[in-house]
């Protein structure tokens, strides 16, 4: 099948566009051959489909649902549909499609990359493009006989007759009968030819798509050796925990280690010790005959209580 862009659509915005994409899915062969995009970007305007085929260059075409029972009047700028009571105006789909083909020229003389440095065509797009329409719902011979034909020509639309599963088109496997038709309604204006380079610029300037490539990982690399060393790490801390007894041991330990460190004079700070929560430690070392004193009330005398 032809390569459709996007290719994962979940719904469509009518009946009539999803018959023609799986009708370009199905007919346009060799794959390799055919680019089809539904609604792209073409600087804020958004054609329903954009067809890029090698041998006849894009084609830009505009789906209508309607029916012929529902048009009681056209004309080149616009087609009068009844609407329950109503009646309303809408936009020659064909002069519609028109505009998406300038908005197209626009974006590719834009991005300069398409653009040809031919003396005949300097300036203008390197591959040709064409317009035209879809009605998936009207037949060509009630369209002729109603002399619709006068406002959009039969060569630049596909009928319901064309996307019918038994259609000529559609029952031709290898492709080549769309291809004919294809031609035939819109004939390539020059010949040209895009190199590998260039038809990946088309793609991305059409439909910009960025792919991110993850790393692959080892299986014993990264995230599973990160997994080990957690585990290590946990089995020796448990190991460190288990030396305690219980969370006094643990206290104890900690004072024991805390007391080391801050131990100005090991005799002094010995005896006093039972009276650090009433006074600071700078205290005890500059004025240990009032703190001896104190002290005195409030146990028995140290033994080295006369040298003070």
């Amino acid at each position: 099948m032809a390569t459709m862009i996007p290719a994962d659509i979940a719904e469509f915005k009518t009946e009539g566009e999803g018959r023609f994409y799986h009708f370009l899915e199905q007919v346009a062969k060799p794959d390799e051959q055919y680019l089809a995009w539904y609604t792209p970007d073409i600087n804020g305007r958004e054609p329903d489909f954009l067809l890029y085929a090698k041998e006849v260059g894009l084609v830009i075409f505009e789906v209508k649902d309607w029916s012929l029972d529902q048009v009681i009047e056209a004309n080149p700028h616009a087609f009068v549909l009844m609407s329950g009571s109503k009646t309303e105006a809408k936009k020659n789909p064909y002069q519609q499609s028109r505009e998406y083909y300038e908005q197209t020229i626009g974006k590719i003389k834009q991005d300069s990359y398409l653009v040809s440095k031919d003396p005949i065509h300097y300036g203008n797009p390197k591959i040709p493009i064409h317009y035209g329409v879809v009605f998936p719902n009207i037949n060509k011979y009630e369209y002729t006989e109603r002399g619709f034909y006068k406002v959009i020509g039969i060569d630049k639309i596909f009928f319901w007759d064309d996307l019918h599963p038994e259609s000529d088109i559609c029952k031709d496997s290898t492709g080549r009968r769309f291809l004919e038709a294809l031609k035939d309604k819109f004939p390539p204006q020059f010949p040209f030819a895009l190199a590998g380079s260039e038809l990946s610029n088309l793609r991305q300037l059409i439909f910009p798509s960025v792919r991110i490539e993850l790393p692959e990982r080892k299986k014993e690399g990264g995230y599973a050796v990160h997994q080990k060393h957690v585990q290590m790490l946990d089995h020796h801390q448990e190991a460190i925990a288990r030396k305690f007894d219980s969370g006094q041991d643990h206290h104890r330990a900690f004072r024991k280690r805390e007391d080391h460190r801050a131990r100005p004079q090991g005799r002094l700070f010995k005896t006093v010790q039972p009276i650090r929560k009433k006074y600071p430690l700078c205290l005890l070392q500059h004025h240990p005959r009032q703190l001896c004193k104190k002290a005195s009330r409030q146990q028995e005398d140290p033994p080295w209580r006369k040298r003070c």
